[in-house]
């Protein structure tokens, strides 16, 4: 019969089936890490947060969601390198703009994009640097989101 469709087949949708995936992902992972096989049970860790994130559309499409973000940042936690260089060009962007926007230097230090590093990452760290100050209102931003972004990063 033509369009016929028997009652046994399960019909899935494309969430149903990431959900599945999802957790074979899991049961993998966790066989994996019982080996000791630590690459192999991050390798499926990555699988299972991907399917996680296609499960739903709104995860999938939104591009600010948590799940994008995390995965962009980090590669859910399984991409060290990824993170170091969002960290690099983070401090890098944000040393950069401090310079630019000016950064008063109390000492006889230089300025440039160098102070300027040292500064962010000493602001970072919860240190009060005593020798220099945003010298604007965007560079006081920028020492602000630097307090929160580098490290969350």
């Amino acid at each position: 019969m033509v369009g016929f469709t028997p009652d046994f087949e399960p019909r899935l949708d494309y969430g149903g089936l990431c959900v599945s995936i999802e957790e074979l992902y899991r049961y993998l992972k966790l066989n994996h890490e019982k080996e000791g096989d630590q690459k192999q049970a991050g390798d499926f860790h990555y699988g299972e947060m991907e399917m996680h994130r296609r499960a739903s559309p709104w995860r999938r499409w939104f591009p600010f969601s948590w799940y994008n973000l995390y995965l962009l940042l980090s590669g859910y936690g399984e991409r060290p390198l990824r993170a170091l260089g969002w960290l690099l060009g983070l401090i890098g962007a944000m040393a950069w703009g401090l310079s630019y926007l000016g950064l008063k230097i109390h000492t006889g230090m230089g300025t440039g994009v160098g102070p300027a590093v040292v500064y962010l990452l000493q602001q970072a760290t919860l240190i009060r640097p005593d020798w220099a100050e945003p010298g604007t209102l965007g560079g006081q931003l920028i020492c602000a989101l630097s307090r929160l972004l580098i490290p969350a990063q």
